[in-house]
């Protein structure tokens, strides 16, 4: 499984606009167990991330050291640059059986 690095976001609304100008991808990790947590990532290794990504999309985020088993559930894709501009990960419970239509593409 992928392990990939996160930082914590504190700039949030249409303070992300200044993220995405500075190369830097906003995103959100959310379960009903662990709550949500704004995230993000730069624009360039999420990219090559995405690419080793195998059919399932799961991988491990490492937050501030704790480490997060995850799914890439949605990615918001801007209509005319075609790149992404946010992204959502589901916290996986192993406890509980998930059902999740895993939907996210990127060209």
């Amino acid at each position: 499984m992928t392990t990939f690095k996160v930082e914590t976001r504190t700039e949030t609304g249409n303070k992300a606009r200044k993220l995405r100008r500075d190369n830097i991808l906003p995103g959100v990790m959310y379960s009903k167990d662990f709550g949500n947590y704004n995230i993000q990532m730069k624009h360039n290794e999420f990219i090559k991330m995405f690419r080793k990504l195998d059919d399932k999309r799961a991988l491990t985020l490492d937050l501030d050291g704790e480490s997060f088993e995850c799914i890439l559930k949605d990615i918001d894709v801007d209509p005319i640059r075609d790149i992404p501009r946010h992204v959502d990960f589901f916290i996986q419970t192993f406890d509980k059986k998930s059902k999740i239509a895993n939907k996210a593409k990127l060209k």
